[in-house]
């Protein structure tokens, strides 16, 4: 069951973030959000999931691919991205945490 106060959180966070980056990113449900980046010559997915009780007591669970690129730097990159962007998640449990991350990023 989905915490009151988590979901109110959750949702004004994901209505800053959507403001913060309105052609970059994606929201499915309210429980997974993306945000297409771009580096290097490469083009990559974030993607954040935001578990029921985010960010009360949870952390982010987040994950990334390579959408466009051949080169073995674009995927050194992305373990770089995926590594910095937890990182951030970890240290912000229990806080908001999208628009810290996808500013990392």
């Amino acid at each position: 069951m989905e915490d009151g106060e988590a979901a109110e959180r959750r949702n004004a966070e994901l209505e800053l973030v959507s403001t913060a980056y309105p052609e970059e990113i994606e929201i499915d449900d309210g429980c997974k959000i993306s945000r297409r980046l771009q580096a290097d010559g490469a083009c990559f997915r974030l993607v954040l999931l935001l578990p029921p009780d985010y960010p009360v007591l949870s952390c982010l669970e987040l994950f990334a691919t390579v959408q466009d690129a051949s080169c073995k730097a674009a995927f050194n990159a992305l373990s770089n991205l995926l590594e910095c962007c937890r990182e951030t998640a970890r240290s912000l449990k229990g806080e908001e945490a999208v628009f810290a991350v996808f500013s990392r990023a």
